[in-house]
């Protein structure tokens, strides 16, 4: 998206001038292309992989398997350090040394990161002792059978539909 040039504002008086050159119309154009899009967190591509993760992040009462959140839980966990990397680096895009579109990818990135963190720590509920029976390293720790659902965390940003 382009930025219009700086408004340049000239006020006069008996004794001064005073020459201001706004900036305003580049904020609310950089505003506009933040506001149009959006980022999301999670299992993207693999519908195995996908099916696997809403199971988890929902339970399955009907399968035995209890709910465990790691997209919402590890978001929310998570909400003020991502409003910090918005609010540590929204001045470089206002200020027009970082593109909107990096600044998307930045935050994507570390509340994608956050996500699996949150991930990591997940210690409850506990696992049956069948599931622990069935695992190939007796690991009694939720969701880490394979790794595979956990390094599936990532994120995307598109334009608001």
């Amino acid at each position: 998206m382009g930025m219009s040039k700086p408004r340049k504002r000239v006020i006069r008086g008996a004794n001064y001038v005073i020459e201001d050159e706004s900036r305003i119309p580049q904020v609310f154009e950089k505003i506009k292309e933040l506001r149009h899009h959006e980022i999301t967190v999670g299992i993207f591509g693999n519908e195995e992989l996908v099916k696997k993760a809403a199971i988890h992040e929902y339970g399955a009462p009907k399968a035995g398997i209890p709910e465990r959140s790691f997209l919402r839980a590890g978001t929310l966990k998570y909400k003020s350090a991502i409003s910090k990397e918005i609010r540590d680096n929204i001045g470089d895009v206002v200020e027009g040394a970082t593109s909107v579109q990096d600044l998307l990818e930045k935050i994507g990135s570390v509340a994608a990161e956050k996500v699996a963190m949150y991930f990591d720590k997940i210690k409850e509920p506990a696992l049956l002792p069948v599931t622990i029976a069935r695992r190939k390293d007796k690991s009694k720790k939720p969701l880490i059978d394979t790794k595979e659902l956990r390094d599936a965390i990532k994120y995307e940003v598109k334009p608001k539909k």
